[in-house]
C-alpha cells in the first residue's frame, strides 16, 4: 500500500503545457512527453515539518509525483526530463489502468516492477528526510544489495546494484540462448560463459 499521512497530500494537477515548453527535450521526446503521459499531479510533499521529525538532513523535501499514463510501455526519458527541471528529490509513481510502478530518477531512472497498488508496500520510513529517501532508494533500486555492503557510499552501492542487475540480464540471455542453439560446440561455448557469469553473480551477492 502506498501510505503516506493525508495531511501532506497535495494533489494538484501540473499542467503538460507548462513542463512541455520549459524542459529541454529532443523531438523524440517532445513527442513521447505528448504521447505517453495522460495527466501529472504533485501528489505528496514529505517534509521535515510535515512529518514532524526531530532531526535534520541535507534533504529539504522529497516531492512524489503522480504521473497517469496513455501507454504502459513509456519513454524513461519522459520521468528524467521532469527530475532535471525540478530541484527537489523526487519519487515518481507511474500508474497505468489500475496497475501502478514506483521510480527514482538517479543519474537515470530506475523503476520498480508494475504492481496492483495494494501490493505496493511504500511509506515515509526514517528519523530524517534524508533516512525516508534512502529507504526508498532501497526499495526502488537497492533491491539485490548484499548485507555487508549497506555501509557503502550511495553511489558505491547504486553502482554495485546496476552490475548485479547488468548480469542478471546477461544471464538471462545466455540461458535462452542455451536453448535456442542446436549445435552442440556452439551450445557448450554459451553454456561456459553462462557458468562463468552466474559464479561473477553469486560472488557478488553472497561474496
Amino acid at each position: 500500500m502506498i501510505s503516506f499521512p493525508g495531511t501532506l497530500r497535495v494533489h494538484k494537477k501540473l499542467p503538460k503545457e507548462a513542463f512541455y515548453k520549459r524542459l529541454t527535450l529532443t523531438a523524440a521526446a517532445k513527442k513521447r512527453f505528448v504521447s505517453d503521459i495522460d495527466e501529472i499531479y504533485m501528489e505528496w510533499v514529505l517534509s521535515k515539518d510535515g512529518l514532524h521529525l526531530d532531526q535534520k538532513g541535507t534533504i529539504g523535501e522529497i516531492d512524489i509525483l503522480l504521473i497517469t499514463l496513455k501507454t504502459k510501455a513509456y519513454a524513461p526519458s519522459v520521468p528524467e526530463a521532469l527530475a532535471r527541471g525540478i530541484p527537489h528529490k523526487l519519487l515518481f509513481i507511474m500508474k497505468y489502468e489500475d496497475e501502478v510502478q514506483p521510480a527514482i530518477h538517479y543519474g537515470h531512472l530506475y523503476a520498480g516492477p508494475w504492481r496492483k497498488e495494494e501490493e505496493i508496500d511504500l511509506k515515509a520510513e526514517g528519523l530524517s528526510i534524508d533516512e525516508i529517501w534512502q529507504n526508498f532508494m532501497k526499495r526502488i533500486i537497492l533491491t539485490d544489495l548484499p548485507e555487508e555492503h549497506q555501509e557503502d557510499s550511495l553511489k558505491d552501492k547504486v553502482a554495485l546494484q546496476n552490475k548485479i542487475t547488468e548480469l542478471k540480464k546477461t544471464i538471462d540471455k545466455l540461458e535462452k540462448a542455451v536453448w535456442k542453439e542446436e549445435q552442440p560446440k556452439k551450445k557448450f561455448e554459451i553454456y561456459t560463459k553462462l557458468e562463468a557469469k552466474k559464479k561473477e553473480l553469486e560472488a557478488l551477492i553472497h561474496g
